[in-house]
């Protein structure tokens, strides 16, 4: 018996059956047309490519700096993975949540 038979036997379910049935719910929502099923982000949809969080024409040159670690947004895994970096020393610049880190 190898190792990895072992730790599945530990598990309370078959991960083939379940890889099979993700297999299954992905292939319902697969479509023929691929790509072109997207609408352009054109006319009435332009509005998407806007930034609400920038006043509008704002421009600068791009961010160079060199880093450890970048932790982009602050959802559901960027918010607690940016903590346990501050909490292991990472030195902590920019915002979290609105809230100024540096």
């Amino acid at each position: 018996m190898t190792a990895a038979s072992a730790a599945r036997q530990d598990l309370a379910f078959d991960p083939e059956v379940l890889r099979l049935k993700y297999r299954e719910e992905r292939d319902k929502r697969l479509r023929d047309e691929g790509n072109e099923q997207y609408v352009e982000v054109t006319g009435r949809f332009a509005h998407f490519l806007d930034d609400p969080y920038v006043p509008p024409g704002f421009e600068r040159e791009p961010l160079t700096d060199e880093v450890d670690v970048a932790v982009i947004g602050s959802q559901y895994g960027g918010g607690p993975e940016a903590f346990f970096q501050i909490l292991r020393g990472w030195r902590a610049a920019g915002t979290l949540a609105g809230v100024e880190l540096s």
